[in-house]
């Protein structure tokens, strides 16, 4: 697939789905000659959707292969959605996001959406987690995350719309995530303002 992806010299939006794959060893490995640099190739949208069997550990597998072979990509929009995998599938040992700075350079992204409507969202841990990463997005929307509580959501909100967060988000949106209410999302939108956008 990487050696595919990388002789589509005019690509500008790449979209992946991945469903009930396994990650396995490669069968035709690259010469370093074909491999394009690091974040060396700019295209407008990358959208990838990973269905898997509800293991952390398999998505994951997948996910981090595709560190590899997207490294060189530095997209404008990136957009995530995942399918019976757990949000934590996209977090790295060392609390870094996917799409990272070390594979794809999110200070180009300046939009970034979550479709994960049936990812377990584990908000207690996301203070462990590097939310530097998201220093150049200006935009960020959780969409049909229907396993998203409002401890969650409140706690992103104050993770990355609080002042002195390091984050420049111009909006926070939740779309249809169905445990959120209105009657929450008022709330934060009395302590944050514009910023926090949402429809239910």
């Amino acid at each position: 697939m990487a050696r595919a992806i990388y002789l589509a010299g005019s690509l500008q939006n790449l979209n992946l789905r991945l469903e009930n794959c396994e990650a396995g060893p490669v069968s035709s490995p690259l010469d370093a000659a074909e491999i394009p640099a690091p974040h060396s190739f700019k295209i407008q949208t990358l959208k990838i959707t990973v269905r898997a069997d509800n293991s952390k550990s398999t998505a994951y597998n997948i996910i981090h292969q595709l560190h590899g072979a997207l490294s060189y990509l530095l997209p404008l929009v990136v957009d995530i959605s995942l399918d019976r995998c757990p949000f934590e599938t996209l977090y790295g040992e060392n609390g870094e996001l996917f799409p990272d700075g070390s594979s794809i350079k999110l200070h180009i992204a300046r939009s970034l959406r979550f479709e994960t409507p049936r990812a377990d969202f584990y908000a207690s841990s996301w203070s462990y987690y590097s939310w530097t990463r998201f220093s150049s997005i200006h935009h960020l929307c959780f969409r049909n995350c229907d396993k998203l509580t409002e401890y969650g959501a409140k706690s992103l909100a104050n993770k990355l719309l609080t002042p002195g967060a390091n984050v420049d988000l111009q909006s926070l949106e939740f779309t249809r995530c169905k445990r959120v209410s209105e009657e929450c999302l008022l709330n934060l939108h009395d302590d944050f303002g514009d910023k926090l956008k949402w429809t239910i």
